[in-house]
């Protein structure tokens, strides 16, 4: 049987994981957005920046929720993990390169 602190630590690599899945997913609805109505320059780097500041605090803030604000690279890697596996797995049928 796990320990509650493994168990702990498991459920954190999944919230990372799924965390790293929705950013590559919302960033697809904004590459869709960039299709549709097209943007110059200016408009592209504020988007940019404004979603990374999102991704900034969102992982600050499941970092600060679910381990005290102690900065883990395991749940930097499961986020880029999720990344991965949707880039990979979902976006070419949500969004042609």
């Amino acid at each position: 049987m796990l320990s509650q602190s493994i168990y702990h630590e498991i459920q954190f690599l999944i919230r990372s994981f799924l965390l790293g899945t929705i950013i590559t997913f919302v960033y697809d609805n904004i590459r869709v957005i960039r299709r549709v109505i097209r943007h110059n320059t200016f408009f592209v780097s504020l988007e940019d920046l404004i979603f990374w500041i999102a991704v900034a605090v969102s992982i600050f803030l499941l970092q600060h929720r679910e381990n005290n604000g102690i900065f883990r690279w395991f749940s930097i890697i499961g986020a880029l993990g999720g990344m991965l596996l949707y880039r990979k797995a979902f976006s070419g049928f949500y969004i042609k390169n």
